[in-house]
């Protein structure tokens, strides 16, 4: 697995806990719920769950957190989605909100997972039958030498075009570069930390970076993000700003979506109730126009490529909250796009299955 998968994999898990408890949309969750309760706490909870839980995501198994994070964390976070409010350790509902689920079925739930969630995870038991081998198979381990500073690192990108890395740090904003033989460079200091970074050369052959700087690490709708171009071959490494006032950008991407000879980028904004996907078209004098393709937030990863074989390159999002799954934007030749959701599945079996190599 390259740097950038594993720099994917490790960032969508440290956003699964957020992705657990706010994975569903006001709009798509406050449906007015008819399910008459039973009086069995373990039937009516499994059952409520099941309906008012999976409008948007895949059923959360009620052993992925222990009773505490349910209490404390998750249930918290998702009653307002279902109509409810938490406050000083329950809950309360509003007598002219009639929408979501009513407050004794609310506490069903609330007692379901207090029954049924375990005190505590167990660990991962190691594969029966599997010997695990300690080796590099053939590599040897080279690190760096040891920082004095402490580091929160949002980015490791490796640049194929001068074999080199770019790292990100939320605790210094600075972006650094790194030679085969871990001599460090810093590059630049941000507003926000980098976490993702494409390269590529310009029609000069001169090395170019764009690194997207997300804004607010924490989700809010606080537009900050911005998307700035570096220039890698010169000696201040020269920057522009392609794009600002962005919510949340977590992910930009190349493509020719004009066929103008041209690279725009797609740049994905998850936000957090409010986001979107942009197009920034390529102009002649390499500026560009920013186009917004949807207002629908929380994308956190797209591949572009031509997916209905017509010669123009399309876009694969995966939306890893709200309603969850992967959509298709295929180019509709006149600097638009058509969506289409082919599939809907959960984030951690999409991600599993772009590791694998699959889509």
């Amino acid at each position: 697995m390259n740097l950038k998968k594993t720099y994917l994999l490790t960032f969508y898990i440290i956003l699964l806990f957020g992705l657990l408890t706010t994975g569903m949309l006001l709009n798509g969750c406050k449906g007015k719920s008819s399910y008459k309760l039973t009086g069995d706490t373990l039937v009516d909870g499994k059952n409520l769950v099941q309906i008012n839980c999976t409008k948007c995501h895949a059923l959360v198994p009620f052993d992925a957190l222990n009773k505490n994070v349910w209490k404390h964390h998750a249930l918290p976070s998702m009653a307002p989605y279902l109509g409810l409010t938490a406050y000083l350790g329950g809950y309360y509902k509003d007598e002219k909100d009639t929408s979501g689920l009513d407050l004794n079925s609310w506490q069903n739930i609330v007692s379901y997972y207090q029954k049924i969630a375990p005190d505590s995870l167990a660990p991962a038991k190691k594969p029966a039958g599997v010997e695990l081998l300690h080796d590099w198979a053939g590599f040897t381990l080279k690190a760096p030498a040891p920082l004095k500073q402490n580091c929160f690192t949002t980015m490791v990108a490796v640049n194929p075009n001068n074999h080199k890395i770019y790292t990100s740090d939320e605790e210094t904003k600075k972006i650094t570069e790194w030679d085969s033989h871990f001599n460090m460079k810093e590059m630049a200091t941000l507003l926000s930390p980098a976490v993702n970074a494409i390269f590529s050369k310009d029609a000069a052959g001169v090395n170019q970076a764009f690194f997207t700087s997300i804004g607010r690490m924490d989700r809010a709708d606080f537009p900050n993000g911005r998307v700035l171009q570096f220039d890698l071959d010169s000696k201040n490494n020269n920057q522009t700003v392609v794009a600002e006032d962005l919510a949340r950008p977590v992910q930009s991407t190349q493509g020719d979506f004009n066929k103008d000879g041209l690279a725009d980028l797609l740049i994905l904004g998850q936000g957090y109730l409010k986001g979107g996907v942009y197009l920034f078209t390529q102009n002649k004098d390499h500026s560009y126009k920013q186009t917004t393709i949807t207002e629908k937030p929380g994308a956190v990863q797209a591949i572009v490529g031509d997916f209905n074989n017509d010669g123009w390159p399309d876009a694969m999002i995966l939306y890893g909250s709200g309603d969850e799954g992967v959509w298709m934007y295929l180019n509709d030749h006149k600097g638009g796009f058509t969506s289409k959701k082919p599939d809907a599945l959960s984030t951690g079996l999409w991600i599993n299955q772009y590791s694998a190599g699959g889509y």
